[in-house]
């Protein structure tokens, strides 16, 4: 605070007063100054540093939007000493705050809960906390547990899975599968539970789980040992084209996915944060940008940042807003409160109250709060799927609407296993013939699939990305169309690899190291009632420039798509350059 003062210097007699007044002016002046700001206490543990700088930013710029000033006071604690993180708590409340956020730790979460209800001080949680339960002052920004185990049934369902295992790591966790489990209930499912053994090796379960003949499965465990899981269930053989995962966890995107990209199996999982939404780019460019002050590197991006650091950033940006509102009704002003007395902040109810009828637009979306129950409702989830460029979004699920594909998986797996095209690999043999395929004009030095452009270059990209194929483009440059000939090393079967596939789309060079009997012909890979077909782009005047698989095409698309394959086809083969 700074005040600027001018004094005439005048005689004793007549000046001493109003020089007395000044300065008790000061005073006055700089205690209200100090009453003004509106504390806020953070609760972290040592691992969770981004955590913490999201509370610190949000803190500092929503105090901007707030005709009071707010004061982040983040404390960090032990995860498993409840003694020590009470007594912090109590230093807390003798300052005067009007919130406290966290801990992560459920030992000690629940103390402080049981502290906050008691003084009437809101405690916003970000935790996933299976024994949620109505309190006063309590509320909770991260998804409810039984929507989330109902978003699994709904996935669980559209991929037609019968029979699958669950893998799970302790049983705090298990509770996720609540309503996973509940479908044992029906003779129509079969459902085998493993829990991950102690300790940081997880093969004998995971041998277990492929011994079993299993081949769908769904994982969960914490951030932290995931990893390793993953890495330990490909040492075992579960990473292969046979096998399909669904990855509970919803910081799936935070890991490295690198060495399962290219294994065919179908790994999904769901997502809170959209990484091309506006708020989470500009805010973690905010955190990027705190870290440089600080001669710090941040090492985060949008596409990579814990589930934990965005709930924090939209709790203070959701209590901010409700203390605004409330600010406009009463003055919102803290006081210091004694842990052993009976004393209670007298705005700490209506503070949580407005809180749960606030809604803002934050990192994971839309956040709202049940205004009986203090969890949150109607939130979305990102459905993501492992592709060779890594995680790629193939439709969301909401509370209210269920699941939406916007790519018919569903579909697919309908069909029989040489008609399923998801995660297969196929090489496409073009010619650079323009307008169908050309080199891509770019300053830059481009790789793989990324050196091409054209309508047939955009048309295989949208088949794969509706059919789930993934393809390599080979250049045929005597531009001869053909079905390739035994010893045509562009396009030779390679059955001797043992790793890798073509990324969906991907920007990735002629792989010679495919899975055993995984990359092959096209001509061998896409067939119908015995008739060969390859996809290929070529000049327009000859009828056999593009042909295509229509039929297994339009069994495994809906009658519209079909419909609409079909005309785009035709149109292709006869050169007709009008809508379809």
């Amino acid at each position: 605070m700074s005040l600027n003062l001018s004094v005439v210097k005048k005689e004793w007699n007549v000046n001493g007063n109003m020089q007395i007044f000044v300065y008790l002016a000061v005073v006055v002046t700089a205690v209200q100054g100090l009453n003004d700001a509106i504390r806020l206490g953070g609760l972290f543990h040592v691992r969770d540093n981004l955590q913490e700088l999201a509370f610190l930013n949000a803190v500092e710029y929503t105090s901007r939007v707030l005709s009071k000033r707010l004061v982040a006071q983040a404390r960090r604690v032990p995860e498993h000493n409840s003694f020590q993180v009470s007594r912090t708590v109590c230093e807390m409340i003798s300052t005067g705050v009007a919130a406290i956020f966290g801990p992560e730790s459920p030992e000690t979460a629940t103390h402080v809960q049981s502290i906050c209800d008691a003084k009437e001080i809101p405690h916003i949680e970000t935790r996933w906390d299976p024994n949620q339960r109505s309190k006063l002052c309590s509320l909770n920004v991260y998804p409810h547990p039984a929507s989330l185990s109902q978003a699994l049934v709904d996935v669980v369902k559209a991929w037609r899975w019968k029979t699958f295992t669950v893998i799970y790591q302790t049983e705090y966790e298990l509770v996720k599968f609540s309503e996973v489990l509940k479908l044992s209930d029906s003779k129509e499912y079969v459902i085998i539970v493993r829990q991950l053994d102690e300790g940081d090796n997880y093969r004998e379960t995971l041998r277990t789980v492929k011994n079993s003949g299993s081949t769908n499965i769904i994982l969960d465990c914490s951030i932290e040992i995931l990893p390793e899981v993953l890495k330990q269930a490909q040492q075992v053989g579960l990473m292969v084209a046979e096998y399909s995962f669904i990855i509970a966890n919803l910081d799936l995107h935070t890991i490295d996915l690198e060495f399962l990209q290219y294994g065919g199996t179908n790994i999904t999982g769901f997502s809170l944060v959209n990484p091309e939404d506006k708020v989470v780019i500009d805010t973690v460019r905010m955190w990027s940008e705190r870290e440089s002050k600080n001669q710090r590197v941040l090492g985060v991006t949008p596409s990579n940042v814990r589930l934990d650091a965005a709930l924090m950033n939209d709790a203070v940006w959701l209590f901010s807003k409700a203390a605004r509102e409330l600010h406009y009704a009463k003055n919102v002003s803290v006081m210091p409160l004694d842990c052993s007395s009976k004393d209670a902040w007298s705005l700490g109810t209506s503070l949580a109250n407005y809180m749960k009828h606030t809604e803002v637009k934050g990192m994971t979306g839309l956040v709202k709060i049940h205004k009986e129950e203090g969890f949150r409702i109607e939130f979305t989830l990102h459905l993501n799927e492992l592709t060779g460029e890594g995680l790629k979004s193939i439709g969301t699920w909401n509370t209210t609407q269920g699941l939406n594909l916007t790519r018919p998986f569903a579909d697919l797996n309908g069909v029989g296993d040489d008609e399923n095209l998801v995660n297969k690999t196929f090489i496409v043999l073009i010619a650079m013939s323009p307008p169908y395929g050309m080199l891509k004009e770019d300053s830059r030095q481009l790789s793989g699939n990324d050196r091409f452009e054209g309508f047939g270059i955009d048309l295989i990209h949208e088949l794969s990305l509706m059919l789930g194929f993934n393809y390599t483009y080979v250049v045929q440059h005597d531009g001869n169309f053909r079905v390739p000939e035994q010893g045509d090393e562009a396009v030779e079967r390679d059955d001797e690899g043992d790793h890798g596939r073509e990324g969906r789309s991907g920007n990735h060079g002629f792989d010679n190291h495919a899975r055993p009997g995984e990359r092959c012909r096209l001509h061998d890979a896409i067939h119908d009632a015995g008739h060969q077909h390859l996809i290929q782009t070529a000049d327009a005047t000859a009828a056999e420039s593009l042909l295509l698989p229509v039929a297994l095409l339009e069994r495994s698309l809906d009658v519209h798509a079909g419909s609409l394959l079909r005309r785009l086809v035709a149109a292709v083969l006869h050169g007709e350059n009008q809508p379809v």
